[in-house]
C-alpha cells in the first residue's frame, strides 16, 4: 500500500508541475528519474516507478499536442461555415497529421499523382516557384487520366487588388493553357481569397498556412494538418467549386 500511495504521490507532483509551468515537467521527470536510481535497490520497483514517471510524461505531452493541434486547426477553420468547422473538429485524432514545411511540395506532388477523381487547391497566390514545368507536367498527367482540377486565387491587399509579378504572370499563363486543352476538366477561379486548402478525392482536407501554388522555399515556418474524412472532403469540395465556378477566368 506505501508503494502505490508513493507512486500516485510521484504523479501528482508531475501533473501539479504540468500545470503551473509545462516546461518544467521534463525537469521535474528527470529529477524523479535520479531519485529513483540513487535511493532504489530493488529492479523492479525501479521498473514498475520509472514506468510511472515516464508514462506520466508520455500522457500528459500527448494530450497537450492534441489541445494545440485542436486550437491550431480551430484557427486555420475561423472563417469557415459553421457545419465545416464543427465536421473537422469532430473527426479522431488518429485521422489527422501534421505537414511542415518542404513536406508540402512533396504533398501535393503526390496528392496530384495519386489523384483518382478530383483534387481542389486553394492558394492565395500562384508563382512559377512552384507552378513550374515539372509541376505542370504532373498537372496535366493526372488530366489526361480523366481528373478534375479545381484552382481558386486572388489574395487581395487592402485595395481590393490582386498584385501580380513576373512569376505569378508566367505561371497563370502555363495553366491557362492547359485550360484550353482541357476546358471540361480544369477550371481555375480568381477571387479574394486567403484560404490555404488542399482537397483530393473523397480522402483527406488539408487546411494550414501554405500557399500551395507559391510557397516552395519555406523561409518561414509553415504547418498544415492532414484530416482523413470523407464527410469533410466531400462537404468542402462542393463549397470550393462552387467559389470556383462563379469567379472562372474568362479566356479571351
Amino acid at each position: 500500500m506505501e508503494v502505490i500511495s508513493y507512486q500516485l504521490f510521484i504523479v501528482v507532483t508531475i501533473v501539479a508541475t504540468h500545470f503551473l509551468k509545462r516546461s518544467w515537467v521534463i525537469w521535474a521527470c528527470a529529477l524523479w528519474t535520479l531519485e529513483t536510481l540513487a535511493l532504489l535497490a530493488y529492479t523492479p520497483l525501479i521498473t514498475v516507478q520509472l514506468i510511472v514517471i515516464w508514462g506520466t510524461w508520455f500522457l500528459l505531452d500527448k494530450n497537450q499536442s492534441q489541445k494545440e493541434r485542436l486550437n491550431e486547426l480551430e484557427g486555420y477553420l475561423s472563417e469557415s461555415p459553421q457545419d465545416i468547422k464543427e465536421l473537422a473538429l469532430s473527426v479522431e485524432e488518429p485521422k489527422k497529421e501534421i505537414l511542415q514545411g518542404q513536406n508540402h511540395k512533396d504533398f501535393l506532388i503526390k496528392s496530384i499523382q495519386q489523384v483518382e477523381q478530383s483534387i481542389v487547391i486553394l492558394s492565395g497566390w500562384i508563382t512559377n516557384y512552384v507552378v513550374n514545368q515539372y509541376f505542370i507536367q504532373e498537372l496535366e498527367s493526372a488530366l489526361k487520366r480523366g481528373v478534375k482540377i479545381f484552382i481558386g486565387y486572388g489574395w487581395q491587399n487592402s485595395m481590393g487588388k490582386h498584385e501580380e509579378f513576373d512569376s505569378s504572370i508566367q505561371a497563370i499563363n502555363q495553366i491557362e493553357i492547359l485550360v484550353l486543352k482541357y476546358p471540361d476538366q480544369l477550371f481555375v477561379g480568381k477571387f479574394a481569397n486567403h484560404e490555404k486548402i488542399l482537397i483530393k478525392d473523397d480522402d483527406y482536407v488539408v487546411y494550414g498556412s501554405n500557399n500551395w501554388l507559391s510557397n516552395s522555399k519555406f523561409k518561414n515556418s509553415e504547418r498544415s494538418i492532414v484530416i482523413n474524412s470523407p464527410e469533410l472532403a466531400n462537404k468542402e469540395y462542393r463549397r470550393a467549386v462552387d467559389l470556383i465556378n462563379s469567379n472562372l477566368i474568362v479566356m479571351a
